[in-house]
């Protein structure tokens, strides 16, 4: 049976990868040399400081031009950066992840996760209303909607990234963090809150502080979850948590994040700080 031609999916071109054969770039005056269609052009760019101050003294062998929806083109140009060996830290920053909060470290400090989770209930009740009408145009606002919450979520967490890496750099220590592959198999939540559980981005946010602390060499340390959030960080006891409330039948009561967060930092201390590791083999 032959399929009519109006049947066939049509899609347009938006982006060309180039290589060294086909691209090269020109740091004394900001142009590219790009192979286009009939002819090798070079075209002017517009770099910003930031990437200025990345391209400055490098010789890129790869570029992707693409279009975007408003006609403007954009040229991606990864590049190659030797990081520093990590450092031998002073001490440890704990970082306890979580939902009612995007994070909060071992110093007692929060990165409040108020507008990210207004996003993520803002959008499901668009996305079921949309649904409803199972057009074509409701499917692409479906791709728009689904493109500005990952974008947002990414927004947050580079900002969170930068901000923990910032303070680890500052004050000489390494980042330690709960290993949570897995974590969204292992834990169960009520159906209400079952978007929200599937959507945290607690790996993303991992890869973000993972390489920024690598440019800057600051060690990374992933640790076993298990007990941070029920055990004591001052005597070590089992103690009880309800919400953001810890409380120890021995020490009192504390914030349940930042509880979590100094449990992270003391086991995370016994690989990370060269002393600890000393010690503990006596």
């Amino acid at each position: 049976l032959k399929v009519p031609a109006k049947a066939h999916a049509k899609f347009k071109p938006t982006s060309i990868d180039y290589d060294a054969r086909i691209f090269s770039f020109r740091e004394w005056d900001w142009t590219i040399s790009l192979t286009l269609l009939h002819a090798r052009a070079r075209i002017e760019t517009k770099p910003g400081e930031h990437q200025k101050r990345h391209l400055k003294g490098t010789n890129p062998t790869a570029a992707t031009l693409v279009k975007q929806r408003d006609g403007r083109y954009f040229l991606h140009i990864p590049l190659t950066e030797a990081t520093p060996e990590p450092s031998d830290p002073e001490g440890t920053l704990g970082v306890d992840l979580g939902r009612r909060r995007v994070a909060v470290d071992s110093d007692g400090e929060a990165y409040e996760a108020d507008e990210i989770n207004r996003v993520r209930g803002h959008y499901p009740k668009v996305r079921r209303s949309v649904q409803r009408k199972g057009t074509r145009a409701a499917h692409r606002l479906l791709n728009r909607l689904s493109g500005r919450e990952r974008r947002h979520a990414a927004h947050i967490n580079h900002v969170i990234s930068r901000r923990l890496v910032d303070k680890a750099t500052a004050t000489h220590r390494a980042l330690v963090l709960e290993d949570l592959e897995g974590i969204r198999q292992r834990t169960r939540v009520r159906q209400a809150d079952r978007y929200r559980h599937s959507s945290w981005s607690f790996f993303q946010l991992r890869q973000f502080i993972a390489y920024k602390a690598a440019l800057v060499g600051v060690p990374v340390v992933f640790v076993d979850p298990a007990y941070t959030s029920q055990r004591c960080h001052v005597c070590g006891e089992i103690g009880h948590r309800d919400a953001l409330v810890f409380s120890c039948t021995k020490c009192g009561v504390f914030d349940a994040d930042h509880n979590a967060a100094l449990n992270i930092a003391a086991l995370g201390a016994h690989v990370a700080v060269p002393e600890l590791r000393v010690g503990s083999l006596h």
